[in-house]
């Protein structure tokens, strides 16, 4: 069954929800498969989840404690679409549970998102690819977005537009509007086929030199299959 209830304020979506996930029976939350939260915000009603790890799991009673990482993996499996992986980008370093958990759930991500990325403006581009070129390995085939939130707030609320413009905030909003539609998403998708076909053919280019083959040989239902 589903349950659905509105708010008029975040102090009573606060406590219901303290009701629902804090204050009930084992047996209770047992019964209990996922609570959702819906704001009012557009850019998030194609259905965006956010996951905190590791307080993902916190609430579980005590002896399903070890679980909780194995149940958020679980989750996303079943629920998510497609998975923008955080890490911390404060002490430049990427811990070994986070890599465990990429490694789970690696078919669905497709970009990393590197939070609390302060690199100044004038070295920026440079920490960025030292950071890629020391980390890329433990993500491949994802793409790489580095935010610094406190720079977008600093932007809005002081008007400083070039804070603003390098917190990379916009880029995650454009990112995120994209796949909020079905449209969007083929479209990613579609691109992603044409970049994959242009990495495969520069990847062929000395193999097929040297059998003396003037193409791929594709079969006919290559493309389908």
């Amino acid at each position: 069954s589903v349950q659905t209830e509105k708010f008029g304020s975040p102090e009573a979506l606060a406590e219901s929800l303290e009701r629902k996930v804090f204050d009930v029976s084992k047996d209770q939350a047992g019964k209990i498969e996922r609570v959702l939260v819906r704001g009012p915000m557009d850019l998030l009603e194609g259905g965006l989840v956010f996951a905190d790890t590791p307080g993902f799991g916190a609430a579980q009673p005590e002896e399903s404690e070890a679980s909780h990482q194995a149940r958020l993996t679980g989750y996303v499996k079943e629920h998510v679409h497609e998975v923008l992986f955080c890490v911390s980008g404060a002490n430049c370093t990427v811990k070994a549970e986070e890599v465990n958990f990429f490694s789970d759930i690696r078919e669905l991500c497709s970009t990393v998102l590197v939070t609390k990325w302060d690199s100044e403006s004038d070295i920026r581009e440079h920490d960025i690819q030292e950071y890629k070129a020391k980390f890329a390995r433990l993500f491949p085939l994802c793409g790489f977005l580095f935010i610094e939130a406190k720079w977008a707030i600093e932007g809005q609320t002081k008007d400083l537009a070039g804070k603003a413009e390098a917190s990379g905030v916009d880029k995650l909003r454009d990112f995120i509007r994209q796949r909020a539609s079905i449209e969007g998403r083929r479209s990613s998708l579609r691109q992603q086929v044409l970049d994959a076909e242009e990495d495969l053919l520069e990847l062929a280019k000395e193999p097929l030199r040297k059998s003396q083959l003037q193409n791929i040989p594709w079969r006919e239902d290559g493309l389908m299959r």
